[in-house]
C-alpha cells in the first residue's frame, strides 16, 4: 500500500520487440524488470546500439527520473523488450516515499548508480587507451 500522498506502482506487460521507453520521449517514471528482460539500446543517427541487457529486479530510466526538478526529463535511451517482459512503472513521489519508508532501498539505488559510474569510466578508459 503507497505512503500517503504517493501515487502507486502500475504494472505491465511487454511483448517481445515492443518499445517501453524510447530515447527522446518524455520520462515520468523509472522502471522496474519484474520478469523478463530488457534490452536498452541508444540511437545513434538511426542505428540502434545495444547498451546493456537488464533482467529481474533491474531498473531503468533513473537518470531522467532523478534529473527532474519540475517537469519531466527526456529519456536517454530506448527500452525495448526481449521476449515477453514484465516492468513495474514508479513515480518520484512512490521512490521518495518508499525510499523515506525503507532507507536500505536508497542505499541498493546509490549502489547500482555507483556500480553503472565505474562501468562507464572503465568503458571511456578502454575507448581512449584504444585510440
Amino acid at each position: 500500500m503507497p505512503s500517503e500522498g504517493s501515487t502507486p506502482a502500475t504494472t505491465r506487460t511487454y511483448k517481445d520487440g515492443e518499445l517501453i521507453v524510447e530515447q527522446g520521449s518524455v520520462c515520468e517514471f523509472m522502471y522496474i524488470v519484474r520478469r523478463g528482460q530488457v534490452e536498452i539500446l541508444h540511437n545513434d543517427q538511426g542505428a540502434l546500439i545495444q547498451k546493456a541487457v537488464l533482467g529481474k529486479g533491474s531498473f531503468f530510466g533513473e537518470v531522467p527520473f532523478l534529473e527532474r526538478i519540475i517537469s519531466p526529463s527526456i529519456a536517454r535511451t530506448t527500452a525495448r523488450a526481449l521476449g515477453e517482459v514484465q516492468v513495474i512503472s514508479v513515480s518520484q513521489d512512490t521512490i521518495l516515499h518508499r525510499i523515506h519508508d525503507n532507507p536500505e532501498l536508497g542505499y541498493r539505488l546509490l549502489q547500482t548508480l555507483s556500480r553503472r559510474i565505474r562501468e562507464l569510466e572503465e568503458e571511456m578508459i578502454r575507448y581512449i587507451v584504444s585510440g
